[in-house]
């Protein structure tokens, strides 16, 4: 390679082949480059960006931290490379990156990019229970783009900006606004709901989170529907999602060697609380959220004969686990994983994991369906029209009832409302079946080592109260008429 018009012309068609996900012939051209060029950041750079797309996050970070030696002043070096610390959990490191990056001379927020970034930053502070410095950082942004109602949502939960009179003008005068982004919309609803529920006007607050849902929904309904179409006809039917007769043998004695922990639920369950509570364990490391089990979920979307391939996918799911550090062969630990849908493969997962611990925390569903409604899971494609959510219940519990009877897989029930109640008790059988060894006054360790990802990211830091909220039974009231024909929206309490 001789000029720069070919060096060029080899980086085009390197990204063309990474952009039509030929990984192989790609990094065959971005490892020549770096080899004929050492000095130029950009080859080490795209290299780093490609090893993320295989989930090689230890790769990536050797290939990013090269761009950044000879080139500091690349932002997008900064986002690569805070993300892979972040998505393996090295919440320090990733703060580091990217408070580095907004110190650059470039850096400017009314740059959408760079924006991004900052929104990184804060949800990171937020996930170590940093409430202080995502407070500043959002505040930050919020200046800069006085408008935007997510910011002001935020702030709100976080405890930074009361509901004030002043802020509703505010609110409503951006809703009415000509040509406003309809995520605008949604937020400006979301809020006018939070001030119906502090005065108490549930009827109100319900028509603003509908009105929300409904924006959101419609702005991404070919998307939504084809999604909730796979949840409920396709992985609701174990028929055509699971096959009991299916063995696998991809290291099967080292997988029998592992003891993680699921926990599954309905959102807004407990869940986060409850993985909390297991890791004051020094046996066990935190798994969180990792939507590992969406590799599973993809083979059986895109291939009816899935389950003839299921070493292969195994192999794919333990290398992804792996990569997140939660799987170390040569290291005893267990780890948790509570992924919202993994009560979709329970079978599956027995079978890749036979000594996996599956736990499943149980609350009211009334107070579930009324988190889901208030808190707004923006990417969960059922989780913004009522009927949807109520079918998505339903689907939990028809599952879980079919997991246990029809295929013996074992689980351990917990109610959230006897966690609370009843304390010691319940974690004293919890960590008995989880085989971990309990302690005292577990309700007043604050583990701060927890990274929380998922919607409870604020509470989590909260201590634990002996006393359930049941502030959500005035909007439950309200939902009956479309669950009363479900079994388990009466029968939850004489269960």
């Amino acid at each position: 390679m001789q000029n720069n018009s070919e060096k060029e012309f080899k980086i085009n068609q390197a990204v063309n082949f990474h952009k039509k996900r030929d990984f192989i012939n790609a990094k065959a051209i971005y490892q020549e480059l770096i080899n004929t060029f050492p000095e130029d950041f950009l080859p080490w750079f795209l290299m780093g960006s490609l090893e993320i797309d295989l989930a090689n996050y230890d790769k990536a970070i050797e290939n990013l931290n090269a761009s950044h030696r000879l080139n500091s002043e690349y932002l997008d070096t900064y986002i690569n490379l805070g993300f892979c610390h972040y998505i393996t959990n090295q919440h320090i490191e990733a703060i580091s990156v990217y408070t580095n990056a907004t110190k650059l001379n470039s850096f400017d927020l009314k740059n959408k990019t760079h924006e991004q970034l900052m929104r990184r930053l804060a949800r990171t502070y937020i996930e170590m229970g940093d409430k202080v410095n995502a407070v500043k950082i959002y505040k930050r942004l919020s200046k800069s783009d006085p408008e935007n109602l997510y910011y002001v949502y935020i702030l709100n939960d976080l405890n930074s900006i009361e509901l004030s009179d002043l802020l509703r003008k505010k609110i409503t005068k951006l809703l009415n606004k000509k040509n406003a982004l309809y995520t605008q919309e949604v937020y400006a609803h979301l809020l006018l709901a939070k001030y119906e529920k502090k005065s108490k006007d549930y009827e109100n607050e319900l028509a603003h989170l509908k009105k929300a849902h409904n924006v959101l929904y419609n702005h991404n309904v070919s998307s939504y529907e084809e999604t909730t179409e796979f949840y409920f006809n396709t992985l609701g039917d174990l028929d055509k999602s699971y096959r009991d007769d299916v063995m696998i043998d991809f290291k099967l004695n080292e997988r029998k060697k592992l003891k993680p922990i699921f926990i599954v639920g309905l959102p807004r369950s407990g869940s986060t609380l409850l993985e909390k509570i297991i890791l004051n364990s020094d046996q066990v490391v935190a798994g969180e959220e990792t939507s590992i089990m969406q590799i599973l979920f993809n083979e059986i979307k895109n291939d009816e004969y899935f389950y003839n391939n299921m070493d292969y996918t195994t192999s794919r799911i333990i290398s992804f686990y792996e990569k997140r550090k939660l799987i170390n062969f040569e290291k005893k630990y267990n780890f948790t994983d509570k992924s919202l849908e993994n009560f979709f493969c329970l079978g599956w997962i027995k079978k890749i994991f036979p000594n996996a611990k599956i736990i499943n925390i149980q609350r009211d569903p009334m107070a579930s369906i009324v988190s889901i409604l208030r808190n707004n899971l923006f990417e969960s494609t059922w989780a913004h029209r009522i009927e949807d959510i109520c079918k998505y219940v339903d689907t939990y519990y028809s599952l879980l009832n079919r997991w246990e009877k029809e295929f013996n897989i074992p689980i351990y029930s917990i109610k959230y409302e006897n966690l609370i109640s009843d304390f010691d008790n319940e974690t004293k059988k919890l960590f008995k079946y989880c085989d971990l060894d309990w302690q005292p006054n577990l309700r007043e360790i604050n583990n701060k080592s927890v990274i929380s990802k998922t919607y409870s990211m604020i509470q989590i830091r909260e201590p634990i109260y002996n006393k359930v909220d049941t502030e959500y039974l005035e909007l439950a009231n309200l939902l009956r008429k479309y669950t009363e024909k479900y079994q388990w929206s009466n029968n939850y309490n004489n269960s």
